[in-house]
């Protein structure tokens, strides 16, 4: 069973069941759960963009990825057990469904097949993590940006005539990438001056993701041929 092939079966075989509630998305950056909540439901987003935060020092939030349609989130209520470490908020609004931990466990017995993909899923979440410090640490900004651009163009539906349209702040895109809000509007905006994204309210535009990603390989071989001092 594929991932989309987990999201069609929750679709049809879950979210009908007695327990399972609906949940409008309606106000960005308003909250579906908060760290610190019983750990008590599974969560399936059936239409736009969660982000997964976890605070940090100086009352400060880390976002740690964003969750596309399709895809379940708040993975510890698998269980039902605990209270979640992370907090959920919306970042597109959409449709989502908090499953009881109970009725998902039920239809993991009813579809064994179920669990090995929840596997590979929660597996892809780490290795997306592992990723992540992986760049912190070997990356400059302007590649954790690029990174992180394709990857949420890739998740994005939106687009319109100049390309993938992206929402996202460049606060909450600084926190993604592990940088500063200064250091990431001058690089965001050193790539717009470029002609690779461009930049509205809450909003980045990528004509090509090709240009992009070939833009940062230009700057990657440009370094490595530089002198060093």
């Amino acid at each position: 069973m594929t991932l989309n092939a987990l999201g069609t079966a929750i679709r049809e075989d879950l979210l009908s069941q007695d327990g399972v509630q609906m949940h409008h998305l309606a106000r960005r950056s308003s909250s579906v759960f908060s760290a610190g909540a019983p750990a008590s439901h599974v969560y399936f987003l059936q239409s736009g963009i969660v982000k997964i935060e976890k605070g940090i020092s100086g009352n400060r939030e880390l976002l740690l990825t964003v969750v596309s349609e399709g895809e379940i989130f708040g993975e510890q209520g698998i269980v039902g057990e605990g209270a979640f470490n992370v907090s959920a908020r919306v970042l597109v609004p959409g449709i989502a469904y908090s499953i009881p931990s109970d009725r998902f466990q039920q239809f993991c017995a009813r579809r064994p097949e179920v669990w090995t993909t929840l596997v590979h899923y929660l597996l892809q979440r780490k290795e997306e993590f592992e990723r992540k410090v992986e760049h912190l640490c070997h990356s400059d900004v302007r590649q954790r940006i690029v990174y992180y651009l394709e990857e949420l163009s890739r998740r994005s539906s939106a687009s319109d005539v100049d390309g993938s349209v992206i929402h996202i702040s460049q606060n909450e895109l600084a926190s993604l990438v592990g940088a500063t809000r200064e250091t990431t509007s001058t690089t965001l905006n050193a790539l717009a001056r470029q002609g690779l994204i461009g930049l509205s309210h809450r909003l980045v535009t990528v004509p090509s993701i090709d240009l992009l990603r070939d833009s940062v390989a230009a700057s990657k071989a440009k370094a490595a041929s530089t002198p060093q001092v």
